[in-house]
């Protein structure tokens, strides 16, 4: 199991993030839940490898992640591709395929990013 050395906190604090999605994360989530993606199953704020992913799709090992476009000085948007590159090899190592989409895309163009989640089924 990809969760098992995880503490307790971490599950309660994805529980509540569950609760308040972002704008983008809530229109994603509403093509996504139920299967309704090619029938598969979606799980949001899920916690993978002591991480909080923002929707996971454990049959095709699928991560996707929602970026917010925030305004950031160089030295934050540097910590943040440093954090985001060290997560996505950790996830690769296990197997797992990262996808990152901003919520700006997300917002504007729904259905060329469920386009391209639906490509990775494939892989």
């Amino acid at each position: 199991m990809l969760n098992r050395k995880c503490p307790p906190e971490k599950f309660r604090k994805a529980r509540e993030l569950r609760k308040n999605l972002t704008r983008a994360e809530a229109r994603l989530w509403k093509y996504i839940r139920r299967k309704q993606l090619d029938c598969y199953k979606f799980r949001r704020k899920a916690v993978i490898l002591g991480y909080i992913v923002d929707f996971y799709c454990a049959r095709k090992k699928l991560i996707i992640e929602v970026e917010e476009n925030l305004v950031r000085n160089d030295a934050t948007q540097k910590k943040i591709e440093t954090w985001n590159m060290m997560q996505d090899i950790i996830m690769k190592k296990y197997g797992l395929k990262v996808l990152r989409f901003s919520s700006e895309r997300i917002l504007d163009d729904i259905d060329g990013v469920l386009e391209q989640i639906t490509s990775n089924f494939s892989h």
